[in-house]
C-alpha cells in the first residue's frame, strides 16, 4: 500500500507542468524501493520538475534517472521518456517507453507508454535533411525526385541513406550519399564549383586545300584536317590563298559540338592588256637625216651654179684661145653634197628602223589604268 502511494506521489510530481501529460495513478507492485529512499526519490522528482520548467532538460533527465536508481518503478521510466522526448532525444525516449512497458506498467500508464513508443517509432522512422551552400539560387533534389527543394531549409525525409544532388546555373552539380538519422537532422555543406564550358569544335574545308585561316581577325595557320577547339559563340572565319579572292563566313559554335564550314576561293582573273595601234611614225633621227639630206642636196646647187658661171666666163672669144681651163672644184663640191644628201635621205627612208606609237590598258587594283607608251 505504501508503494502504491509512493507511485501516485511520483506521478503527481512528474505529471505537473506544461511539458508533461498527467501520469495515471496506477498501482505499482515494484519492490526494491525502501521507505528510507522514497523521500529522497520524491525530492529528486521535484527538482526534475523545476529543471523542466526552466528548460534544463539534461539536468531533469539526470535527476529522474537518479530517482529511478533509488526506486525503479515504471512511473519514473515514463517520466524519463517524456523529458527525453521534449529534449529531442527520440531514440532514448523510445528506449525509456519500451522499458516502461517491459517493467510491468499497467492501466493508463501502460497505454501512455505504448502511445509514447508509437510516437517515437514514427518520429524515429524519419529525420530532417538540411543542405547549406553559398549559392542562394541552388536547388536540392533527393533520390529520384524531380521536385526541387530549397537550400537552407530542413527537409523531412525517411531515416536512412539518401542520394542528394544540388544544382545551380553555371555550376557543377554536387552529388553525395548521406545517412539521415531517425529523429535527427543531417546537415550537408554543398560546395558548387564554377562550371567550365566545353570547347566548341570547328572543322574547316577549303578549295583549294592549301589556305591560311584567319579567325576573328587573328592568323590561325594553315587549314588542318583536325577540328579546331574554340570558345562557344559567334566567330568570323576567313580563308586566304595567294592568287585567289579571300572568302569569309560567320558561324555559331555550340559547346561540345563539331561545326563544319566549307569555303571555296575563286582565282583572281588577270585581263590581257588592250593595245590600240596607230599609224607608223618615223623616229626623230629619221627626220633629222631627211632634213640634213635635203639641205645637202639644196646646198649642192650653189657649187654647180658657180661652176657653170665660171665656165661661161672663161669661154674663149675665138676658137683660137689657148688660155687655162676652169677648175672643177665647184663641180666636185656640188657632186659631193648632192651624193651625200641623197644617201642621207635614202638611208632615213629605207634603211633606218621604223617605230610605232601605242596605247595600253592593263588592270590596276580594282579598276583599269590607261598607260600610253611612245617610242621614237
Amino acid at each position: 500500500m505504501e508503494t502504491n502511494m509512493f507511485a501516485r506521489k511520483i506521478a503527481m510530481i512528474t505529471g505537473l507542468g506544461t511539458l508533461f501529460f498527467a501520469c495515471p495513478f496506477a498501482f505499482s507492485q515494484q519492490k526494491g524501493c525502501p521507505a528510507s529512499t522514497r523521500v529522497k526519490a520524491v525530492r529528486l522528482a521535484q527538482d526534475a520538475k523545476k529543471a523542466v520548467d526552466g528548460g534544463q532538460f539534461e539536468q531533469a533527465i539526470k535527476l529522474l534517472e537518479d530517482a529511478y536508481e533509488l526506486c525503479p518503478i515504471p512511473e519514473l521510466r515514463h517520466s524519463v521518456g517524456r523529458v527525453q522526448e521534449q529534449a529531442g532525444k527520440y531514440g532514448e525516449a523510445l528506449a525509456s517507453y519500451s522499458a516502461c512497458i517491459e517493467e510491468g506498467a499497467t492501466g493508463e500508464l501502460l497505454e501512455e507508454c505504448k502511445e509514447g513508443a508509437k510516437r517515437m517509432e514514427i518520429v524515429f522512422a524519419s529525420g530532417t535533411l538540411k543542405v547549406i551552400t553559398d549559392v542562394p539560387d541552388a536547388k536540392v533534389f533527393i533520390d529520384d525526385s524531380s521536385e526541387p527543394q530549397p537550400v537552407g531549409v530542413p527537409i523531412k525525409v525517411k531515416a536512412g541513406t539518401h542520394e542528394i544532388r544540388v544544382e545551380a546555373q553555371g555550376r557543377k552539380d554536387f552529388k553525395a550519399v548521406v545517412d539521415v538519422p531517425g529523429g535527427g537532422e543531417k546537415v550537408v555543406e554543398a560546395s558548387l564549383e564554377l562550371e567550365v564550358p566545353k570547347p566548341a569544335l570547328l572543322q574547316v574545308k577549303t578549295e583549294p586545300q592549301v589556305c591560311e585561316l584567319v579567325i576573328d581577325g587573328k592568323p590561325f595557320g594553315k587549314v588542318k584536317k583536325e577540328p579546331i577547339e574554340l570558345p562557344p559563340g559567334v566567330h568570323q572565319i576567313e580563308a586566304r590563298a595567294e592568287g585567289f579572292v579571300s572568302v569569309s563566313s560567320r558561324v555559331l559554335l555550340e559547346p561540345g559540338k563539331v561545326t563544319e564550314v566549307a569555303l571555296t576561293l575563286s582565282p583572281i582573273q588577270v585581263e590581257k592588256p588592250l593595245v590600240s595601234e596607230v599609224r607608223p611614225r618615223r623616229a626623230l633621227w629619221n627626220w633629222v637625216g631627211i632634213g640634213i639630206g635635203s639641205a645637202l642636196i639644196a646646198g649642192s646647187v650653189f657649187p654647180f651654179v658657180r661652176y657653170g658661171l665660171d665656165k661661161k666666163e672663161a669661154r674663149p672669144a675665138s676658137a683660137y684661145y689657148t688660155g687655162d681651163t676652169v677648175s672643177p672644184t665647184n663641180a666636185i663640191i656640188g657632186g659631193v653634197l648632192l651624193g651625200t644628201g641623197t644617201v642621207a635621205i635614202v638611208t632615213s627612208l629605207v634603211l633606218w628602223p621604223k617605230s610605232k606609237a601605242s596605247v595600253s590598258l592593263a588592270p590596276y587594283n580594282s579598276g583599269a589604268k590607261a598607260m600610253l607608251s611612245l617610242s621614237w
